[in-house]
């Protein structure tokens, strides 16, 4: 690959596919806008494809989604493995670019906006087009021209309601190297997050 325009014009045919969701448990509770969860459902999808007519080769991806549906965002536990099959379903067993797979999975009509879904899908078609050439998604995206990081910072997304649990949560998470912390706002811990940040 020595660009982006030839990666979007490779052939792919997706011969076979499995999806499955994890509930990935907190140790702790995240507090969020909208309540509090436990666990974070994971979809784990894996296609079985043919890039360009002649290198069989596998896929895989994962996307992370909420528990339950909210208010302009409609992944969820309870249909993120239907859509992920169903927009396999819908790429079907021709052989396709990438461009034109990409294309049928913007404008696939699920009923919502099912950005987890479709993002795992896309991600596993180029997961198997990096394979197939034995190479990384991180190398094939950068098409020759990037290095591979050396390492990849460590960074800490913190949901607490009390400003000292909020403040011990950032304390630890400096002691462990995080180079970044997210500190997440919501009517509930607005205060804790104000008077942590002070």
């Amino acid at each position: 690959m020595n660009s982006l325009e030839s990666l979007l014009d490779t052939e792919i045919r997706i011969n076979d596919f499995e999806a499955s969701v994890t509930d990935l448990s907190f140790r702790e509770p995240v507090y969020l806008p909208f309540g509090k969860i436990t666990v974070r459902p994971s979809l784990w999808l894996r296609i079985g494809a043919t890039v360009d007519g002649r290198n069989e080769t596998v896929g895989a991806s994962e996307g992370a989604s909420l528990p339950q549906p909210i208010e302009m965002y409609d992944d969820h536990r309870d249909n993120l493995q239907s859509n992920a099959l169903r927009l396999c379903e819908l790429l079907g067993k021709d052989t396709l670019s990438l461009r034109s797979a990409k294309e049928t999975l913007k404008s696939a009509q699920l009923g919502g906006n099912f950005a987890t879904a479709r993002m795992t899908v896309e991600t596993a078609l180029i997961d198997a087009i990096a394979r197939s050439l034995g190479q990384s998604v991180y190398t094939l995206l950068s098409v020759g021209h990037v290095e591979p990081p050396l390492s990849i910072s460590y960074g800490k997304s913190i949901a607490e309601v009390d400003s000292g649990k909020t403040f011990t949560e950032i304390e630890g998470a400096i002691y462990r190297g995080a180079k970044r912390i997210k500190l997440k706002i919501s009517p509930m811990s607005f205060d804790a997050v104000y008077r942590a940040i002070k």
